[in-house]
C-alpha cells in the first residue's frame, strides 16, 4: 500500500487552485501565464478580445469574453466556485466593483484588487478586498498572494483514494454545523482548530469565521467539496 506524508509550509503549493481573472493587460496576462504554468486551473475575463492576444502561446487557461463587473459574467466563468478572484482591469472603479461582486455575491475565500490611487485602499479595504499597488508590484508577487496558504495535507492514502488535510473553510459555511457539512462515505471533520485550541466536534458543532478543520476526504471527491472547503 503507497503512504506519504506531505505537510506543507505557508509558502508551499500543494493544491490546484481555480483562479478567475479580471483583465487581461500586461499585469493581467502574466498573472494568468504564470498561475496557469503552476497547473492551477484559470479563467481570464476581458472585454476587449484584442487583449487575448497579450497572452502567452502556452497559457492553457479559459479565456471568456465579457464585463468582470455583471454577476452573470461571473457565474459563466465559475466564480461561485472559485478559490481566488483577481481583478487587474488598470481602472480602479472596475476593480472595486468587480471585486464587491465576487466577494459579496458568491463569497470568494480570497480577492485581490488592483489599485492606482492610494487614495482609494481604505475603501476597498472596508469590504475586505486585499489591494495591490500598480507601483513596484510584479506578476510573480501577486501569484505569491493567491498560491499560498491554501491547504495542508497530512496523509495520503493513494490506493485507498483518502487524504488527512487541514484547510479553512469559505465564509458562506460560517454557521453551518458539522453535521450538515459532513458528507458520509465522502467527507468527516474530525478536528476543529478554533482560537489556537484544537478540539473533537459533534455533529452539531457550529463552524464559527476563522475556524480551521482537519478532515478525512475521499481524494476523487475533492472538487465536489471546493464549494465550502477551501482546498
Amino acid at each position: 500500500m503507497n503512504i506519504f506524508f506531505a505537510h506543507t509550509t505557508r509558502e508551499g503549493v500543494l493544491a490546484t487552485l481555480y483562479i478567475v481573472i479580471v483583465g487581461c493587460g500586461s499585469l493581467g496576462s502574466a498573472v494568468a501565464y504564470l498561475l496557469s504554468r503552476e497547473k492551477h486551473n484559470v479563467v481570464v475575463i476581458e472585454r476587449d478580445s484584442s487583449a487575448f492576444n497579450l497572452l502567452e502561446p502556452t497559457f492553457n487557461g479559459v479565456t471568456l469574453l465579457g464585463n468582470g463587473i455583471d454577476v452573470d459574467v461571473q457565474r459563466n466563468a465559475g466564480v461561485d466556485r472559485a478559490d481566488a478572484f483577481i481583478a487587474v482591469t488598470g481602472n480602479d472603479a472596475a476593480n472595486l466593483m468587480a471585486a464587491q461582486v465576487a466577494r459579496g455575491v458568491y463569497h470568494v475565500p480570497k480577492v485581490v484588487a488592483q489599485v492606482s490611487d492610494s487614495e482609494n485602499e481604505g475603501l476597498y479595504r472596508h469590504f475586505d478586498i486585499q489591494t495591490i499597488s500598480t507601483i513596484g508590484r510584479e506578476a510573480k508577487d501577486i501569484c505569491q498572494l493567491i498560491s499560498t496558504d491554501a491547504v495542508e495535507r497530512y496523509l495520503v492514502l493513494e490506493v485507498a483514494k483518502l487524504e488527512l488535510v487541514r484547510a479553512r473553510v469559505k465564509p458562506w459555511a460560517m454557521g453551518k454545523t458539522v453535521g450538515q457539512l459532513s458528507k458520509p462515505g465522502q467527507l468527516m471533520i474530525s478536528m476543529i482548530i478554533r482560537n489556537d485550541k484544537a478540539f473533537i466536534p459533534t455533529p452539531d458543532t457550529p463552524i464559527h469565521a476563522d475556524d480551521q478543520v482537519i478532515v478525512t476526504m475521499a481524494t476523487d471527491h475533492g472538487n465536489r467539496q471546493r464549494r465550502w472547503l477551501a482546498i
